[in-house]
């Protein structure tokens, strides 16, 4: 017997929005006519660059995030090659501050983040996104 309200396991370069995988999110976002514009995600590769790719390739705006240059500059181009929309923003999770201009340069360029895939780093709470601390994603 299964419990219907668990959250779901995310299968192999798979990655959860929410309650939600990924894929799950953007099957919703087309079947409503509306795919979210913008989605800022961070961790650039691995699952975060597979998450980036396939929302862009649905139609979303994605705004990559890390504070490494290269990672997100590469996975921005192979966003923009195949036909995206994306930008490269350099950013440490660690860091309010910068995370606060992030947020605000995507704001101005794109006026909206409709999602955010928190996918950098490793932190040892697990709590949803807008109740941890800075220092607890260290």
């Amino acid at each position: 017997m299964s419990d219907e309200s668990a959250i779901p396991l995310p299968r192999e370069n798979e990655m959860l929005i929410g309650h939600k995988t990924a894929e799950a999110a953007m099957h919703d976002a087309i079947a409503s006519g509306r795919i979210p514009h913008a989605w800022m995600i961070t961790g650039p590769s691995g699952i975060g660059k597979a998450t980036a790719l396939r929302l862009a390739k649905g139609g979303a705006r994605v705004a990559v995030l890390s504070r490494t240059d290269e990672e997100i500059n590469a996975t921005r181009d192979e966003i923009v090659e195949a036909g995206g929309q994306a930008m490269a923003v350099s950013a440490d999770i660690s860091d309010p501050d910068g995370m606060r201009a992030a947020v605000d340069r995507i704001m101005g360029d794109w006026g909206q983040i409709d999602i955010v895939v928190a996918n950098a780093g490793i932190n040892g709470v697990w709590a949803p996104i807008d109740e941890l601390m800075p220092d607890e994603g260290d």
